[in-house]
């Protein structure tokens, strides 16, 4: 039956749903503000904003706005910080240039500061308590806290960054450490296990309060290459509405040049499986209120026409675009091998399961170069981990692993990680 409240979906505000779909839709709301401003703006999110009125020279905090619109002019980034706020509606928040003279101010410690410094006299207190190390003093670290006493060097990853060893590696040699600490609330297994590759002496460790215990590298669990019997009689489906069907996690889904635009959902009441259209599972959902009387060949047959536009190598910016951007190169790869010096790309499941299509996540190829089976690893931004999460998918398939990022991407620092390790992987650049 059509959806009684056409356009939306009320019960996004209980607590079990709001604070997962308010998380996954921020991303898209500055992705949509972005494409419509000008270029001397950026638009921030979840930033802290403060409001200065003149003729008091005291600020006050405004607020944690969740999508915030500044100009790039040059007083923006002198150091020295007075935003005048013009206008403040629906969580959104505008600043333009002041109108008056910058100022140095002391401003309310943010809570990015505040947390910074916290990590940092955290990790000073488990090294005094652990490695009996006093007078220790810290180093800048974006993730976390870092500390360096002589050679060896101490990082405490945030509990909210789970792809942490490569910025750790990066921080390390920067700082001229030859052995690593890492110390983490999360994820640690996983962290132990990619450390093992590196020739570097690394050692992880699990925080529990103020207990330091030693992280046990988990074991690599195989991605699924198949997935179930049920599933597979939507692919044809798939392929008449457009879409290319790639399995993920045992799971088959419909691709448009790296975009998931519908998957195979089996309902965990029935056990039945049906194809779902949409982008994200809240989309998913919101597709179905509202289109849920089209049928499912000509719904897909839609969506693929018009996000293929958008996915295209030249495309003009736009949300649809900024999705998924490590598919997306994995798809020109498979039109265009020779980019890699490969004769053939085909896409297979990442080593690690995807948590959502908004968060930067390597794809993963597996590409025939001079006449062998080579794992490929994409990836797009200055991704530090991508080093780390290769040594994952060559544990994976047993072959031969390259690293391939555009070329704007490719930093030095990324080949000076590969270099620690036992066996390097090669980074290639793609113009």
């Amino acid at each position: 039956m059509p959806s009684p409240f056409p356009g939306m979906n009320p019960y996004l505000e209980q607590p079990d749903a709001w604070h997962d779909f308010h998380e996954r839709f921020l991303p898209t709301l500055c992705d949509l503000i972005e494409v419509q401003i000008g270029e001397q703006y950026i638009v921030k999110l979840d930033d802290t904003a403060y409001i200065h009125e003149v003729p008091e020279n005291r600020p006050r905090l405004f607020g944690r706005p969740d999508a915030f619109v500044a100009r790039t002019s040059d007083w923006r980034n002198s150091g020295e910080i007075a935003v005048e706020i013009e206008e403040a509606s629906g969580g959104v928040a505008v600043a333009d240039e002041p109108s008056f003279a910058p100022l140095s101010v002391e401003l309310p410690m943010a809570d990015e500061e505040r947390r910074s410094r916290l990590q940092a006299l955290k990790l000073v207190a488990l090294i005094r308590d652990h490695w009996s190390i006093d007078d220790l003093q810290t180093s800048p670290f974006a993730l976390g806290a870092a500390a360096l006493d002589g050679g060896v060097g101490w990082v405490l990853l945030d509990e909210r960054q789970p792809r942490g060893l490569g910025p750790a590696l990066a921080w390390a040699i920067r700082a001229g450490a030859n052995q690593l600490h890492v110390l983490a609330d999360v994820g640690t297994g996983t962290i132990a296990r990619r450390a093992v590759a590196f020739r570097m002496p690394i050692e992880v460790w699990h925080v529990a309060d103020r207990v330091l215990l030693p992280a046990i590298a988990e074991p690599l669990l195989a991605p699924s290459l198949v997935a179930p019997a049920e599933h597979e009689v939507f692919r044809e489906l798939m392929t008449q509405g457009g879409a290319t069907p790639v399995i993920e996690e045992g799971i088959l889904i419909g691709e448009v040049r790296g975009l998931e635009v519908c998957r195979v959902v089996t309902d965990e009441f029935s056990g039945a499986a049906r194809l779902e259209v949409g982008i994200g599972r809240h989309d998913r959902e919101a597709f179905q209120m509202l289109h849920g009387d089209v049928p499912t060949v000509e719904a897909l047959t839609r969506v693929v026409a018009a996000v293929e536009p958008h996915r295209q190598p030249d495309a003009a910016p736009h949300p649809l675009n900024r999705l998924g951007r490590e598919r997306a190169l994995r798809a020109r790869l498979i039109d265009d091998p020779a980019l890699i010096s490969a004769t053939h790309v085909e896409a297979i499941p990442s080593p690690i399961a995807r948590t959502n299509i908004n968060d930067p996540h390597p794809a993963v190829a597996r590409a025939i170069i001079d006449g062998l089976p080579t794992t490929v690893v994409i990836s797009t931004g200055i991704d530090l981990d991508v080093i780390p999460f290769a040594t994952d998918a060559r544990l994976a398939t047993g072959d031969p692993t390259r690293v391939a990022v555009p070329i704007r991407d490719a930093v030095p620092v990324q080949t000076e990680i590969a270099a620690l390790l036992d066996d390097p992987i090669p980074i290639v650049p793609i113009g």
